[in-house]
Protein backbone atom coordinates (compact mmCIF):
# COMPACT_ATOMS: atom_id res chain seq x y z
CA UNK A 1 0.00 0.00 0.00
CA UNK A 2 2.82 2.43 0.92
CA UNK A 3 4.74 1.54 -2.26
CA UNK A 4 1.62 2.20 -4.37
CA UNK A 5 1.10 5.63 -2.78
CA UNK A 6 4.77 6.50 -3.30
CA UNK A 7 4.53 5.38 -6.96
CA UNK A 8 1.44 7.54 -7.55
CA UNK A 9 3.11 10.57 -5.97
CA UNK A 10 6.25 9.96 -8.05
CA UNK A 11 4.23 9.78 -11.29
CA UNK A 12 2.41 13.01 -10.43
CA UNK A 13 5.70 14.73 -9.60
CA UNK A 14 7.30 13.57 -12.87
CA UNK A 15 4.30 14.80 -14.87
CA UNK A 16 4.45 18.19 -13.17
CA UNK A 17 8.21 18.41 -13.72
CA UNK A 18 7.75 17.67 -17.44
CA UNK A 19 5.20 20.48 -17.80
CA UNK A 20 7.44 22.89 -15.90
CA UNK A 21 10.42 22.04 -18.11
CA UNK A 22 8.34 22.60 -21.26
CA UNK A 23 7.11 25.95 -19.91
CA UNK A 24 10.66 27.06 -19.06
CA UNK A 25 11.95 26.10 -22.52
CA UNK A 26 9.14 28.10 -24.18
CA UNK A 27 9.75 31.13 -21.96
CA UNK A 28 13.50 30.97 -22.68
CA UNK A 29 12.83 30.94 -26.44
CA UNK A 30 10.48 33.94 -26.05
CA UNK A 31 13.06 35.85 -23.98
CA UNK A 32 15.76 35.03 -26.52
CA UNK A 33 13.65 36.39 -29.39
CA UNK A 34 12.81 39.51 -27.36
CA UNK A 35 16.48 40.14 -26.55
CA UNK A 36 17.52 39.74 -30.21
CA UNK A 37 14.81 42.20 -31.28
CA UNK A 38 16.01 44.70 -28.67
CA UNK A 39 19.65 44.22 -29.77
CA UNK A 40 18.69 44.84 -33.38
CA UNK A 41 16.93 48.05 -32.38
CA UNK A 42 19.91 49.25 -30.35
CA UNK A 43 22.32 48.38 -33.17
CA UNK A 44 20.39 50.46 -35.73
CA UNK A 45 20.16 53.42 -33.36
CA UNK A 46 23.87 53.20 -32.48
CA UNK A 47 24.91 53.09 -36.15
CA UNK A 48 22.22 55.58 -37.27
CA UNK A 49 20.98 53.24 -39.99
CA UNK A 50 18.94 55.06 -42.63
CA UNK A 51 18.50 52.67 -45.55
CA UNK A 52 16.98 49.20 -45.44
CA UNK A 53 20.25 47.38 -46.15
CA UNK A 54 21.99 49.06 -43.20
CA UNK A 55 19.16 48.50 -40.73
CA UNK A 56 19.56 45.74 -38.17
CA UNK A 57 16.78 43.21 -38.51
CA UNK A 58 15.19 40.01 -37.30
CA UNK A 59 13.64 37.72 -39.89
CA UNK A 60 11.16 35.11 -38.70
CA UNK A 61 11.89 32.47 -41.34
CA UNK A 62 9.45 29.79 -40.20
CA UNK A 63 7.59 28.55 -37.13
CA UNK A 64 10.86 27.08 -35.85
CA UNK A 65 13.62 29.43 -37.05
CA UNK A 66 14.66 33.07 -37.25
CA UNK A 67 17.68 35.10 -38.43
CA UNK A 68 19.26 38.01 -36.58
CA UNK A 69 21.32 40.56 -38.52
CA UNK A 70 23.30 43.11 -36.51
CA UNK A 71 26.78 44.58 -36.76
CA UNK A 72 28.32 41.60 -34.94
CA UNK A 73 31.91 42.35 -35.94
CA UNK A 74 31.51 46.02 -34.87
CA UNK A 75 32.90 47.49 -38.08
CA UNK A 76 30.01 49.95 -38.43
CA UNK A 77 28.23 48.23 -41.32
CA UNK A 78 26.09 45.17 -41.92
CA UNK A 79 28.10 42.48 -43.72
CA UNK A 80 27.02 39.05 -44.97
CA UNK A 81 28.79 37.43 -42.00
CA UNK A 82 26.69 39.50 -39.56
CA UNK A 83 23.64 37.22 -39.77
CA UNK A 84 23.05 34.57 -37.14
CA UNK A 85 20.61 31.70 -37.76
CA UNK A 86 18.60 30.52 -34.75
CA UNK A 87 16.68 27.25 -34.85
CA UNK A 88 14.23 25.93 -32.29
CA UNK A 89 14.51 22.39 -33.64
CA UNK A 90 16.16 20.03 -31.18
CA UNK A 91 15.89 22.58 -28.37
CA UNK A 92 12.17 22.62 -27.70
CA UNK A 93 8.80 21.64 -29.09
CA UNK A 94 7.70 25.28 -28.98
CA UNK A 95 6.96 27.10 -32.22
CA UNK A 96 6.28 30.63 -33.43
CA UNK A 97 2.65 31.14 -34.41
CA UNK A 98 0.29 34.04 -34.90
CA UNK A 99 -2.79 35.21 -36.72
CA UNK A 100 -2.31 35.13 -40.49
CA UNK A 101 1.48 34.77 -40.37
CA UNK A 102 2.99 34.66 -43.83
CA UNK A 103 6.68 33.79 -43.57
CA UNK A 104 9.22 35.26 -43.81
CA UNK A 105 8.44 38.25 -41.60
CA UNK A 106 11.16 40.89 -41.72
CA UNK A 107 11.37 43.37 -38.83
CA UNK A 108 13.76 46.30 -39.41
CA UNK A 109 14.73 49.11 -37.06
CA UNK A 110 15.74 52.58 -38.28
CA UNK A 111 18.07 55.21 -36.81
CA UNK A 112 15.35 56.34 -34.39
CA UNK A 113 14.65 52.79 -33.21
CA UNK A 114 11.29 52.67 -34.94
CA UNK A 115 10.21 49.34 -36.38
CA UNK A 116 8.79 48.44 -39.76
CA UNK A 117 7.76 44.92 -40.62
CA UNK A 118 6.68 43.19 -43.80
CA UNK A 119 5.44 39.66 -44.30
CA UNK A 120 6.12 37.18 -47.10
CA UNK A 121 3.63 39.00 -49.35
CA UNK A 122 5.56 42.28 -48.80
CA UNK A 123 2.60 43.73 -46.88
CA UNK A 124 3.28 45.88 -43.82
CA UNK A 125 2.29 44.23 -40.55
CA UNK A 126 2.47 44.98 -36.84
CA UNK A 127 4.49 42.03 -35.61
CA UNK A 128 2.95 39.99 -32.84
CA UNK A 129 4.16 36.44 -32.32
CA UNK A 130 2.92 33.75 -30.01
CA UNK A 131 5.54 31.30 -28.83
CA UNK A 132 3.37 28.25 -28.28
CA UNK A 133 3.90 24.83 -26.71
CA UNK A 134 3.51 21.89 -29.12
CA UNK A 135 -0.19 21.32 -28.37
CA UNK A 136 -1.15 25.02 -28.35
CA UNK A 137 -2.95 27.01 -31.05
CA UNK A 138 -3.80 30.72 -31.23
CA UNK A 139 -7.35 29.88 -30.13
CA UNK A 140 -6.14 27.91 -27.08
CA UNK A 141 -3.18 30.11 -26.11
CA UNK A 142 -3.14 31.05 -22.43
CA UNK A 143 -0.67 31.96 -19.70
CA UNK A 144 0.32 28.34 -19.09
CA UNK A 145 1.08 27.33 -22.70
CA UNK A 146 2.05 30.49 -24.63
CA UNK A 147 4.07 33.71 -24.49
CA UNK A 148 3.40 36.66 -26.80
CA UNK A 149 6.10 38.95 -28.24
CA UNK A 150 4.86 42.21 -29.80
CA UNK A 151 6.92 44.88 -31.56
CA UNK A 152 5.28 48.31 -31.62
CA UNK A 153 5.82 50.84 -34.44
CA UNK A 154 7.97 52.86 -32.02
CA UNK A 155 10.26 49.84 -31.70
CA UNK A 156 9.30 48.80 -28.19
CA UNK A 157 9.42 45.05 -27.72
CA UNK A 158 6.83 43.77 -25.24
CA UNK A 159 6.44 40.29 -23.80
CA UNK A 160 3.19 39.08 -22.24
CA UNK A 161 1.38 35.89 -21.34
CA UNK A 162 -0.56 34.06 -24.01
CA UNK A 163 -4.25 34.89 -24.21
CA UNK A 164 -3.76 38.48 -22.98
CA UNK A 165 -5.39 41.17 -25.07
CA UNK A 166 -2.89 43.81 -26.12
CA UNK A 167 -3.88 47.41 -26.67
CA UNK A 168 -3.80 48.80 -30.18
CA UNK A 169 -0.57 50.77 -30.65
CA UNK A 170 -0.39 53.21 -33.54
CA UNK A 171 2.67 54.50 -35.35
CA UNK A 172 4.15 57.66 -33.84
CA UNK A 173 3.84 61.08 -35.42
CA UNK A 174 7.28 62.24 -36.49
CA UNK A 175 7.94 65.91 -37.06
CA UNK A 176 11.00 67.31 -38.77
CA UNK A 177 12.60 70.70 -38.40
CA UNK A 178 14.40 72.61 -41.07
CA UNK A 179 18.13 72.87 -40.47
CA UNK A 180 17.93 76.60 -39.80
CA UNK A 181 15.33 76.36 -37.01
CA UNK A 182 16.40 76.94 -33.45
CA UNK A 183 15.86 73.92 -31.26
CA UNK A 184 15.86 75.89 -28.02
CA UNK A 185 16.03 79.62 -27.54
CA UNK A 186 17.63 79.00 -24.14
CA UNK A 187 20.84 77.71 -25.72
CA UNK A 188 23.43 80.30 -26.68
CA UNK A 189 26.75 79.55 -28.34
CA UNK A 190 29.47 82.16 -27.84
CA UNK A 191 31.88 81.96 -30.77
CA UNK A 192 34.08 84.83 -29.56
CA UNK A 193 36.22 82.67 -27.22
Amino acid sequence: MVVTIIAIIAVLAMTQFGRTETRLQRQNIARELKIYLERARFDSVKRRATNANDMARVVIVSATAFNVTTDMNLNGTIDTADTRFMSLNGRTDARITGNNLIFPIIIRFDQRGQATAVNGNNAEVTPSFTICDADCTIATANASNATVITVTPTGTVAMSNGGETLSNINAPNVSTLAGNNSISNLVYVNSNN
